[in-house]
């Protein structure tokens, strides 16, 4: 019996741990829960844009984060996560407004919980994207976090290619997903709950 209870809650903290780990990863009514830091001491621009916005966000739901960064700077939004697994999965959906500054998206990886200290690692997710006014998606799947990893800090952002280049960009629909549950290879054997 004790061991198809151990059994219940393995599957049931699996099942936590699914899902969008991101608060307001789709941008529903603002861009609450999301960091902002702008190198220019306040000339760039962040701001929400509501469904009825041109272009409309892809869900049709929720609204779309507008970064845009001027003269030699950068404006990021940046949400910390606590991770547990080993491998992840993250997504974000791009409009390239002016794409003469690049975009990016990225996972950084820490060894605190807090994404505190030194960072272990760089996952980049997107690199400049084409100069069409199209939705464009980028991700990175089954991505293997370095050893001792217990938190990824998720950025967006967009910066001004050299001085005069503006970058301005739309993000939504920001995904971040366990990949597996087992972070040390272990799987239980479907044969191992008994139940008396």
């Amino acid at each position: 019996m004790l061991r198809a209870i151990g059994l219940l809650l393995l599957v049931q903290s699996a099942e936590a741990e699914t899902g969008n780990l991101l608060v307001n990863g789709d941008f529903t009514t603002d861009f609450g829960g999301w960091t902002i830091t702008d190198s220019s001491a306040g000339q760039n621009i962040v701001f929400w844009t509501s469904p009825a916005g041109t272009p409309p966000s892809p869900g049709g739901t929720g609204g779309s984060l507008n970064l845009t960064a001027f003269r030699n700077s950068s404006i990021t939004a940046s949400q910390c996560v606590a991770i547990t697994d080993n491998v992840i999965d993250a997504s974000v959906l791009i409009f390239p407004f002016v794409t003469a500054g690049p975009s990016f998206a990225q996972l950084v990886a820490f060894g605190s919980g807090d994404c505190g200290g030194n960072a272990l690692d760089t996952i980049p997710l997107a690199s400049t994207p084409p100069d069409l006014p199209v939705w464009i998606t980028y991700n990175v799947l089954g991505a293997v976090v370095p050893p001792g990893t217990s938190s990824v800090r998720f950025e967006l952002g967009t910066s001004d290619g050299d001085n005069g280049s503006d970058g301005d960009y739309l993000f939504d629909s920001a995904r971040l997903e366990m990949s597996n549950i087992f972070e040390d290879g272990f799987e239980v054997d479907s044969g191992a709950a008994e139940i008396d």
